[in-house]
């Protein structure tokens, strides 16, 4: 079994050559023995699959309501959109139809005291 150099936290070692492939002169490529190999992705799954999917859903504007909320609108989900009105700020809508205007403060949506 021939050896080949590898970098291995700083140090010089060695990798026997069946898991080690040499990319030009300073790269060593390097699998881990026992690694676990990728699982095949169902072709539905695939990018290639997708993404054209993808591109005709998001070429219709809005989405419906139970595929954000559920058949059942569930609690504690909420669909974010940007205010009409007020750019640089936020509506939440829960599955209940109540809408909240606010802004991001730290990934949470902090109400904005209405007027009125």
């Amino acid at each position: 079994m021939s050896e080949s150099s590898a970098l291995k936290r700083g140090k010089v070692g060695t990798v026997p050559t069946e898991y080690a492939v040499q990319i030009g002169t300073d790269w060593l490529l390097v699998r881990q023995p026992g690694a676990k190999t990728r699982k095949s992705v169902p072709k539905k799954d695939r990018a290639s699959e997708l993404l054209p999917k993808a591109g005709r859903a998001l070429n219709k504007p809005g989405i419906a309501r139970s595929k954000v909320f559920g058949e059942s609108g569930n609690a504690g989900v909420y669909a974010y959109s940007a205010c009409v009105d007020e750019p640089g700020k936020i509506v939440r809508e829960s599955a209940d139809g109540t809408k909240t205007v606010g802004t991001l403060v730290g990934g949470k949506l902090k109400a904005l005291a209405r007027s009125g």
